[in-house]
């Protein structure tokens, strides 16, 4: 989808039991607006690849950044528990932050030759890692 409908494309997918009938409808409108004729009318197209991490990661050559060992550490939610000290959720915080950093540094160690290694690129695998 263009921008403005990925988002409820987006909720669709992570929500499956809501938007039953209001996501059918957008269906069918996209489905009409995918016909050349609409299309040249519209000017756009209005449907497209759903961008995940994991097409993201391979458009740049970065598949191995989901075989990370440290990303389950990189990954993981940082709940403060009641009553925690909070240098020890700090201390949390520190360490996933950390995983992120390492996952980041081992990718583009071993970047695979012609695989994207700029800033950009370096970018994308964080905030990868983040989403």
């Amino acid at each position: 989808f263009c921008p403005p409908l990925g988002a409820p494309r987006r909720y669709k997918v992570c929500n499956p039991e809501k938007m039953r009938g209001e996501y059918g409808k957008l269906v069918h409108v996209l489905q009409d607006a995918q016909q050349p004729e609409v299309a040249d009318i519209l000017g756009f197209r209005v449907v497209a690849p759903l961008r995940t991490v994991a097409s993201e990661l391979a458009r740049i050559g970065a598949n191995s950044v989901l075989d990370d060992p440290a990303l389950p550490r990189a990954t993981a939610c940082v709940v403060a528990k009641p009553g925690a000290p909070r240098s020890r959720v700090q201390a949390e915080i520190l360490a996933k932050n950390e995983a992120v950093e390492a996952v980041v540094r081992r990718w583009r160690r071993a970047a695979p030759a012609g695989a994207a290694t700029d800033d950009e690129a370096e970018e994308l695998v964080r905030t990868c890692v983040y989403s």
